[in-house]
């Protein structure tokens, strides 16, 4: 009996898993639902046929990321309750319905989305976070780490849409193939010393089909987009919306160039850049010498070595090389980086510790949201416009639920799994009926007037 009263506690706690979540939207960014339901001036669709307002579709699109539904169809089913269905009405601040929208009815809203819309909130999202001080704790030498890499959303044999990237197999042969590929290039604002890792920007590495019809050479020889590209038109859309904000960018060894250190300089950054012996063979060179005449300076700790050198000069730069050994479970591991950080015996341990980060954006980002939550590399639609939609909305809800997961699990110490996790949000959002919780009613998301109309919430 004991054991039976243990399970229906735990149950009860798990549900309230969903109001701990509209908790740390409250917190960090109350307006949130508010901004979903924008109004005409955002909605691209025309308001004489509209019976969903854009909040509640983007809604249950947010909830659908933050409980890890990986298909539309599912997610109608899960929504099709009406428990659902009166937390959904109470969270958009649209007028009641019966019925929920058809995924069709979202996806075709997401086709006519601007991408634009979700890229400004999801900004005004990272603002708010560092303009509270609330995450003023992961700065490295008073500055904001960006690590930057590039990951895969789609691959296989058929092209979704014009702007798929592709790529040859086998040319010339008798096996020759072609796949394709959608691509994206991630800037993500790690909190150094804990596992938060949330985006801050996104650029899609898109063939652009206006270009690929004007340009009469073979297929072979059309050029496409690329990572590196990307980053130049991303280096620039985060200069734009945070100007003033002390950035350092950590990325792998495909950065190792001129163009790079040159857009670091003009916009006041700093960079690690990881360094392998074929990326620049003027550096390499130039370490091979310093090595010879024992210029490197070298500190060891726990059976680790860490050895740098200062003033390598590349182009009109000038660069401080790093190479650390580490000595893990009786493994040895070489790292080497290249950086404009200001380096010294007292710096250099806790730089490694730093730089060694960039593994971060793969195994707590794209590896998150790819194998633990499993909705990066699910195709919602094959539309291009609403494919962004999709990724950008997938940003955003785990900005929150990372946020989540560390103030409420990892704070106090509680090991849940990711199916855990979403199990009960599922559980919460499906049987809780949000409008009748104190606790909610008290985050007040929107407030009613006179007239007995919501209004817009502070």
């Amino acid at each position: 009996m004991a054991n039976q009263r243990q399970r229906v506690k735990n149950n009860d706690n798990s549900k309230k898993a969903i109001i701990d979540v509209l908790a740390v939207v409250k917190k960090y960014f109350p307006s949130l639902f508010r901004r979903f339901n924008a109004g005409p001036e955002a909605d691209p669709r025309n308001t004489s046929y509209i019976t969903y307002c854009m909040g509640l579709l983007l809604l249950m699109v947010f909830m659908k990321y933050i409980m890890s539904i990986v298909s539309m169809n599912e997610m109608s089913a899960f929504f099709e309750n009406s428990v659902s269905i009166q937390n959904l009405h109470y969270l958009s601040g649209s007028v009641k319905f019966e019925k929920i929208p058809c995924f069709k009815t979202v996806n075709n809203f997401l086709e006519r989305l601007d991408p634009a819309f979700l890229e400004t909130i999801r900004h005004d999202i990272i603002y708010e976070l560092i303009r509270s001080k609330r995450i003023s704790f992961g700065r490295y030498k008073n500055m904001w780490m960006i690590v930057i890499d590039g990951t895969q959303t789609y691959g296989g044999n058929t092209p979704i849409n014009a702007h798929c990237l592709r790529k040859v197999h086998n040319r010339g042969k008798d096996d020759e193939t072609t796949t394709y590929s959608r691509c994206v290039l991630e800037a993500k604002l790690w909190l150094v010393g804990t596992n938060i890792v949330i985006s801050i920007a996104s650029e899609f590495i898109l063939n652009d089909p206006n270009q690929t019809e004007n340009d009469t050479r073979s297929a072979e020889k059309q050029k496409q987009d690329c990572e590196l590209a990307a980053f130049y038109r991303l280096a620039e859309k985060l200069k734009k919306r945070f100007k003033r904000l002390p950035i350092c960018i950590i990325c792998d060894s495909l950065y190792v160039n001129q163009k790079l250190m040159d857009i670091c300089k003009n916009y006041g950054w700093d960079y690690i850049i990881r360094y392998k012996d074929g990326s620049a063979s003027s550096i390499r060179d130039y370490i091979k010498v310093a090595e010879e005449g024992n210029d490197l300076t070298t500190v060891e700790e726990k059976g680790s070595k860490y050895s740098f050198y200062c003033g390598v000069p590349y182009y009109k730069h000038v660069l401080n090389y790093v190479r650390a050994k580490i000595c893990e479970n009786g493994k040895v591991t070489e790292f080497q980086w290249i950086t404009n950080l200001d380096m010294s015996k007292s710096r250099v341990i806790k730089f490694a510790e730093v730089a060694r980060g960039r593994w971060k954006i793969e195994n707590q980002g794209f590896q998150r949201q790819k194998r633990c939550e499993k909705v990066l590399e699910h195709l919602s639609s094959w539309n291009d416009t609403a494919l962004k939609n999709h990724y950008l909305m997938i940003q955003i809800a785990d900005i929150f639920r990372i946020l989540y997961e560390y103030e409420y699990l990892t704070q106090n110490d509680i090991v849940q799994t990711f199916k855990q996790i979403a199990t009960n949000l599922y559980l919460g959002f499906s049987t809780l009926i949000l409008a009748e919780q104190e606790i909610v009613k008290a985050m007040c998301f929107w407030k009613k007037t006179e007239a007995g109309s919501k209004e817009k919430a502070v």
